[in-house]
């Protein structure tokens, strides 16, 4: 056993990282590969459930260091599938990789501030599915449009708490 994996820990409990090669790409499903700009220059990972990006330059050496060290995750948390469907995550939604013509929606500073506590800001009427919210050209998270409701999908624990003062949000 490689050094640090054992002795009373519970290191042996985490899932261990499937990488894929190169000639596997393709068993990232397309769904998410159609949100990252250049889908081919990457490593697709998947770590329990959850894909995960990495430069292919490095993914060699992120298979070395998790062969000899406990690695709870390296790379860029992309989203899960589940129930066929595809769930970007938040990473995602913030990075600079992401593929031109995604839907997304502006809003103004009340929105982005009622969005960043996770309240539900005033969102324009239109197809549903995954939007990526912005103020200012800066990507805030993701919400999801469903027919009858919008789900704000910002991470709970990362929520603005404070009151706001009146005539700000």
């Amino acid at each position: 056993r490689p050094a640090g994996r054992g002795g009373g820990h519970s290191w042996d409990d985490a899932p261990d990282l499937r990488y894929l090669s190169p000639s596997r790409q393709a068993a990232a499903p397309a769904e998410m590969r159609a949100w990252v700009m250049s889908p081919e220059e990457w490593s697709w990972q998947e770590q329990a459930g959850v894909w995960l990006l990495v430069p292919s330059a490095q993914a060699a050496a992120c298979r070395l260091l998790n062969d000899r060290f406990r690695l709870r995750r390296s790379g860029l948390r992309v989203g899960a599938m589940a129930h066929g469907q595809f769930n970007p995550d938040h990473e995602l939604a913030m990075c600079t990789m992401l593929a031109a013509g995604l839907p997304e929606v502006s809003v103004d500073l009340p929105g982005a501030l009622r969005y960043l506590k996770r309240e539900l800001p005033d969102l324009p009427s239109g197809e549903k599915g995954w939007l990526i919210l912005r103020h200012q050209g800066l990507a805030l998270g993701l919400a999801k449009k469903l027919p009858n409701r919008i789900n704000n999908y910002y991470p709970q624990e990362w929520r603005i708490r404070a009151n706001l003062p009146e005539g700000i949000a």
